[in-house]
């Protein structure tokens, strides 16, 4: 994602990274995916992703909701 000059990094990028990284290593694949890079930007502005997958049926609510929380702090 490109940043400009008024684009500020806060402690909140790197806990929504935290989040995207414990939803891989939960889930075993990335929260955000499109073979287009443009319509991967989009997903990953959107914020959208789904714990649809039936691997998520085997992790604890109290993960999902840390999951969850992290990825959608931004």
């Amino acid at each position: 994602m490109q940043g400009g000059e008024n684009v500020r990094y806060t402690p909140a990028v790197d806990l929504w990274a935290s989040g995207v990284i414990l939803f891989v290593l939960l889930g075993g694949y990335p929260p955000f995916y499109d073979e287009s890079e443009p319509a991967l930007f989009a997903l990953i502005r959107k914020g959208d992703y789904q714990f649809d997958d039936p691997v998520w049926n085997t992790i604890s609510d109290r993960c999902l909701v840390v999951c969850w929380y992290c990825s959608s702090i931004l």
